[in-house]
């Protein structure tokens, strides 16, 4: 029987008199006034490599970083970084559909061996496995999606047969599958709104989308919206939700011209959350709240990260003296990595000063 995880419905009495459904499947608000407020400054190392990076992990004591897939078909889509000399390691993955190669870059994860990592394609929906010492840029092994879970755009190895992700079309918001595409269980059903209840599976998806990110040890999942002031945590131990929206509570402005089509959401819509990471008792949400055009004018992304509970919790914000675009924690070390987005763009070290957590 297919597991099914209703996220909890709290300020159900005050959701019915508020505009565009403000709330609907709230747990926790936040609010900025309620939360310290840290400002930490950074050191920036520069790498030549570096063309267009977007995505960062830590595996052991190597930075992964991801390149965006529209740069040179040559050139590599991995970079390897040791974090012990800051000097560049390696690189991995040649661009193209064919064996051992990728297209894209969407996810990293840690492998199940020691100095291995998975990369996930959405575009050919293909998890890739990487060995961070071996000479070649070819992965070693590859899984591609199968057809029957096609839908799913997003995913992570649980174990080496079973797999989770986000579906864009689909009543659950998490599917659980194994390697043979069977559903093995669905967590989290789209809760109808309001005003909108017209809205399909895909309404729902395009409205909540944003970036993904798990750690299999932990057993915790986030979603983290672009779209919107929300966030979401799945703790795959207990199967529940958590959702966090605010500080705005207001949904974007959008045109729906269909169940099958794309929302309008105008692109004067700031971009919201853009990356988010985890340590053993917080998760870190880098927020941006900057539209397309003040993101062209003054070529910042992000520069706040807001700290929270595993349980949802918020913590604090942490202003940054640098815009960066994807980060990763440090806990030993007590730092955050960041990439930058400047002209040269390269990994900024923050570090979290004594006593705050």
């Amino acid at each position: 029987m297919k597991t099914k995880i209703q996220i909890s419905i709290l300020f159900l009495t005050f959701c019915m008199s508020c505009n565009d459904d403000l709330l609907y499947e709230t747990d926790i608000v936040l609010d900025e006034k309620k939360i310290k407020v840290i400002n930490i400054n950074s050191l920036k190392y520069d790498f030549k490599e570096f063309i267009d990076p977007w995505k960062v992990e830590m595996i052991g004591e190597h930075l992964i970083v991801l390149e965006d897939r529209r740069i040179s078909p040559e050139l590599p889509l991995i970079h390897i970084i040791d974090i012990n000399n800051w000097r560049y390691f390696k690189s991995k993955g040649v661009i193209g559909f064919g064996p051992g190669e990728i297209p894209s870059t969407t996810l990293i994860e840690k492998g199940f061996d020691d100095n291995t990592f998975f990369v996930y394609s959405s575009m050919d929906k293909v998890l890739s496995k990487f060995n961070i010492n071996d000479s070649s840029r070819y992965s070693i092994d590859q899984f591609k999606q199968p057809g029957d879970v096609n839908s799913i755009i997003k995913m992570f190895p649980l174990t080496d047969s079973t797999y989770i992700g986000i579906s864009t079309n689909d009543s659950s918001k998490i599917i659980e599958f194994d390697k043979e595409g069977k559903r093995i269980a669905e967590y989290g059903e789209w809760q109808k709104m309001q005003k909108h209840k017209e809205f399909s599976n895909f309404n729902h998806f395009v409205l909540n989308q944003g970036w993904f990110k798990g750690d299999r040890e932990l057993g915790i999942y986030v979603k983290a919206c672009i779209f919107r002031d929300r966030l979401e945590i799945f703790d795959y131990k207990s199967k529940g939700f958590k959702v966090i929206d605010g500080p705005d509570l207001n949904l974007p402005e959008f045109e729906n011209y269909g169940p099958n089509v794309p929302l309008n959401i105008p692109i004067s819509n700031p971009f919201r959350y853009r990356d988010v990471s985890f340590s053993t008792r917080h998760i870190y949400a880098l927020y941006g709240g900057i539209n397309d055009q003040a993101i062209r004018e003054t070529g910042e992304i992000a520069r706040k990260i807001y700290v929270f509970s595993h349980s949802g919790e918020p913590l604090a914000k942490l202003n940054l003296d640098r815009s960066i675009q994807g980060l990763v924690i440090n806990e030993k070390k007590r730092e955050i990595y960041g990439l930058t987005n400047d002209e040269d763009p390269g990994i900024a070290v923050f570090k979290i000063p004594p006593g705050v957590f």
